[in-house]
């Protein structure tokens, strides 16, 4: 009866309406939804990628740093995607979607050499990828492109969407519902936020690629602004199932001082890299709790590390640690952490001189609407991809498993 009472009220209503139809609308302008909307616009006649800010700008995907997971085997021949599996199931404490993870690990090479073909480049070896270490991984397995993979990877996303002539962008629309017709989708409603006007869309499929909702937590986060859960809310409420959602995860290394930098990400490359975590005491604590992956252990757990650091006694003057790279020569700082170095510059911190005082801050969330291997939810029609989505990564995300995610799960 619900359900039925929607539709009669969207029906009443219509004229008043600004209505659209289209075979698919996908709601998010990230990585996820810039992919799903590339392979749906190979099947139907008309895609629809609505987002709350501006296509290709706002959002997660153009700010992520750290890296793009893909067993190419180039830093280390014997790597390959079992192994990947493997590390990603011992990361999220075996709590992962298997069947999820295994596509994950397996389609990641292929997405990748995709979308360097539409545009993307990443940093190059000789004539193969450059591949860091991150922490989880058991082999060097990350690609990168300076420190600002996201928006690299954009790159290519949004070229291949702007070629496609029958997939329409809207920005500045924010979705408030998804209306159903015997848990199958019908449709949605949305507003246009420079004008106020009222959007209706009639659609069989909804794709839901909104990101997660780290801006419930205050002040310290790395999520965007408008991440708040709209996806969690928009699905719940149509009956969709979510899963693993307490399981959200706390990244080791966020800014906290100078204020106006709080929140800022200093990325798990940096660490990559070489960069040594240290306590107030000048310690470098992390070979008391993991003396062999040392700075390159899971997020989870590093971040549990700084935080017993400073409830003991051992924390900087602002609650963190030090994340320090003095001891690694200049040129690799510059070459490898760039946008880290111009940003610090502007507080006048020279991260390749001294350190910078960092914290754990929420960063991801683990779970979120449950899918299948075809990531599609229990409602028929509904669809969730990228971070919104969950299963993927269990308990805790290995750093640079997000981006293999999203062009996965949106392919």
């Amino acid at each position: 009866m619900e359900e039925n009472r929607e539709v009669s009220t969207l029906g009443e209503v219509k004229s008043e309406l600004k209505r659209m139809k289209t075979n698919v609308l996908v709601i998010g302008g990230g990585g996820s939804g810039a992919r799903a909307a590339i392979e749906a616009s190979r099947y139907v006649n008309s895609v629809y990628l609505v987002t709350k800010g501006s296509f290709g700008k706002t959002g997660c995907t153009p700010i992520a740093l750290g890296g793009l997971a893909a067993p190419f085997g180039h830093a280390d021949s014997r790597d390959n995607w079992e192994i990947h599996f493997k590390d990603t199931l011992i990361g999220g404490g075996l709590l992962n979607n298997q069947r999820l993870a295994e596509i994950m690990c397996k389609e990641a090479p292929e997405r990748v050499r995709e979308v360097e073909s539409w545009g993307s480049a990443f940093d190059r070896a000789g004539n193969k990828f450059y591949q860091r270490q991150l922490g989880g991984h058991t082999y060097p397995r990350t690609l990168t492109s300076g420190d600002e993979i996201g928006r690299e990877v954009m790159v290519g996303l949004v070229n291949q969407c702007r070629a496609r002539k029958n997939i329409r962008i809207m920005d500045d629309v924010y979705v408030t519902k998804l209306f159903t017709d015997r848990n199958r989708i019908c449709g949605a409603l949305g507003v246009e936020l420079r004008t106020g006007k009222v959007l209706v869309f009639e659609t069989s499929a909804v794709i839901i690629a909104v990101g997660g909702c780290g801006r419930l937590w205050e002040p310290y986060c790395i999520a965007p602004y408008g991440k708040v859960g709209d996806g969690l809310r928009l699905a719940y409420e149509v009956g969709a199932e979510v899963v693993d959602i307490e399981s959200y995860q706390y990244h080791p290394t966020g800014v906290i001082w100078p204020r106006f930098l709080a929140g800022r990400l200093m990325s798990e490359g940096i660490r990559g890299e070489g960069g040594r975590l240290y306590n107030a005491l000048g310690e470098r604590f992390m070979e008391r709790y993991d003396p062999s992956k040392l700075e390159l252990a899971t997020r989870d757990y590093t971040s549990r590390c700084i935080f017993k650091e400073v409830k003991e006694g051992r924390g900087t003057p602002h609650g963190g640690v030090w994340l320090s790279v003095a001891h690694l020569p200049p040129k690799i700082v510059e070459e490898r952490c760039p946008t880290a170095v111009d940003r610090l510059e502007v507080a006048g911190i020279d991260m390749r001189k001294e350190p910078v005082e960092v914290r754990w801050m929420n960063h991801y969330q683990n779970g979120g609407i449950k899918v299948d291997e075809h990531w599609a939810t229990n409602v028929k029609g509904l669809y969730a991809v990228g971070e919104v989505a969950g299963g993927v990564h269990g308990g805790n995300r290995l750093g640079s498993n997000s981006l293999p995610n999203l062009l996965v799960s949106g392919r």
